[in-house]
């Protein structure tokens, strides 16, 4: 259980560093 946990927390983390890199090349692009 621990172990899905952190692999869920790490998996929630990159999907939002992907989105704020793309966001960020949203903005810059505009």
């Amino acid at each position: 259980m621990e172990i899905r946990s952190e692999t869920d927390y790490l998996w929630h983390h990159i999907q939002k560093a992907c989105a704020f890199f793309a966001a960020m090349e949203n903005f810059v692009k505009t």
